[in-house]
């Protein structure tokens, strides 16, 4: 079986379909976003042991908790934030919000975006926290200041998240997809991948 879900040594260990990956400083763990097996899962570099942190592989949209009692919908995007004390991740597939995990609670919480929509459409709304609405967010990154800066992809647009403010802006793109050069929303830009 060549797709799955198993905890165990890495070399035994099954995946999903995997989407990012990040690294905590100390270069010890790797953090992988199993978007298909909606769990956020750790590699310990040191003793080759596969963890899940996040997710019980439900495909199911609840409410923020425990790390291992609480669903995740593909998530999509992961980064290391506050000096690798938490985790930021993306969900996309009707999810549509950012997370934070932390390692020494263990708890999931919301940072920014919904599962609401605008009638027929994911969501487009920059804002606060929850007020956000988001569609697909994938790739992730983080600064040095504590700014996430994320691709919004079927908004075709890139956002940045202020972490400890939880406010939303877009800075890239607009809600059309294009290959046009620009200054900030008056470029257009199309299926945005990879963040760095």
């Amino acid at each position: 079986q060549w797709m799955g879900f198993q905890d165990v040594p890495a070399t035994s260990a099954k995946f999903g379909w995997l989407d990012s990956i990040a690294m905590n400083p100390e270069g010890t763990a790797l953090y992988v976003a199993d978007a298909s097996g909606k769990r956020i899962r750790m590699v310990d570099l040191v003793t080759n042991e596969v963890s899940t942190l996040v997710g019980n592989g439900q495909d199911a949209k609840d409410g923020d908790g425990l790390g291992l009692d609480t669903t995740v919908k593909s998530p999509m995007g992961v980064a290391v934030i506050d000096q690798g004390k938490k985790l930021l991740f993306t969900e996309a597939a009707g999810s549509d919000r950012i997370r934070q995990y932390d390692f020494a609670t263990k708890y999931v919480t919301t940072v920014a975006g919904s599962d609401k929509t605008q009638g027929t459409w994911w969501g487009d709304s920059d804002g606060v926290g929850t007020n956000v609405l988001l569609a697909q967010p994938r790739q992730i990154a983080v600064d040095d200041n504590g700014i996430a800066y994320f691709v919004d992809h079927s908004n075709w647009k890139l956002k940045r998240l202020v972490i400890s403010s939880r406010v939303v802006t877009t800075f890239a793109g607009q809600r059309r997809g294009g290959w046009v050069d620009g200054v900030g929303t008056n470029a257009l830009l199309d299926n945005c991948g990879v963040l760095l």
